[in-house]
């Protein structure tokens, strides 16, 4: 009889995973929730869902723009007035956005680091100077020569582009519509074979520390007397 095969890299990912799960479900339980609430569930799922969208299947090189920290993710405090879309980067590269603003009231490109450290915002009334709201920025460390056109400076450590998008008038403002292309190297369709699996090995304790933080967040929340009550956060700087 041969030995049994090594476990393949999916099922110890989806072993790591449910072990997590057990983990919240006593954490939630220690604060005094039912055994039965499946609400640990849901967030797991979509923890999971955002944990692949932008991590497993984010690359660099051929970055695309797509739902993360949203209302269905029930990620951190969801808001359905704001719309959040992410797409990885090399601080290193050049990139290219083109697309059209739309009419929401606030549209914003915010740059993050890995850890989610944040820079100013690149705001897109500033290039959207076409009547349809059009505009074609190019984004590098450094202005190439002989570019007249619009550009923002990459920083050193920017990870991430979030399209930050603000509306309150659901069906009446045009959502903005945005395409990124990295402009220095060849694209890549697809996720390389080791960036799978390191992502996968990584997989459910990203998804661990995200419902994490939710608990803590409501946590934080609650002892500060904020139930039943609006708290006001200035993102002024």
């Amino acid at each position: 009889m041969s030995a049994p095969s090594e476990r393949s890299v999916w099922a110890q990912a989806m072993a790591q995973l449910g072990s997590a799960g057990d983990r919240l479900t006593a954490a939630m339980q220690e604060r005094g929730e039912r055994a039965d609430n499946t609400e640990v569930y849901v967030a797991m799922l979509g923890a999971l869902m955002d944990a692949y969208l932008n991590r497993v299947s984010g690359e660099a090189d051929d970055p695309t723009f797509v739902p993360c920290c949203g209302w269905f993710q029930h990620l951190g405090s969801p808001n359905p007035d704001t719309v959040y879309r992410r797409a990885p980067i090399d601080d290193t590269g050049a990139y290219r956005l083109i697309g059209e603003r739309g009419t929401a009231w606030q549209v914003t490109i915010m740059p993050f680091t890995e850890s989610m450290q944040g820079f100013t915002p690149f705001d897109l009334f500033n290039v959207a100077r076409e009547p349809d709201g059009r505009f074609d920025v190019l984004l590098s460390r450094e202005r190439p020569a002989g570019h007249t056109g619009d550009w923002w400076q990459l920083e050193p450590g920017m990870a991430s582009l979030w399209i930050r998008s603000v509306s309150d008038r659901w069906g009446e403002e045009q959502e903005p519509r945005i395409a990124i292309e990295r402009v220095d190297a060849p694209s890549r369709r697809r996720p390389s074979g080791d960036a799978v699996r390191t992502h996968l090995a990584s997989l459910a304790t990203i998804v661990e520390r995200i419902v994490e933080y939710s608990i803590h967040h409501v946590d934080e929340l609650v002892a500060e007397g904020f139930v039943n009550r609006l708290k006001l956060v200035d993102y002024g700087a």
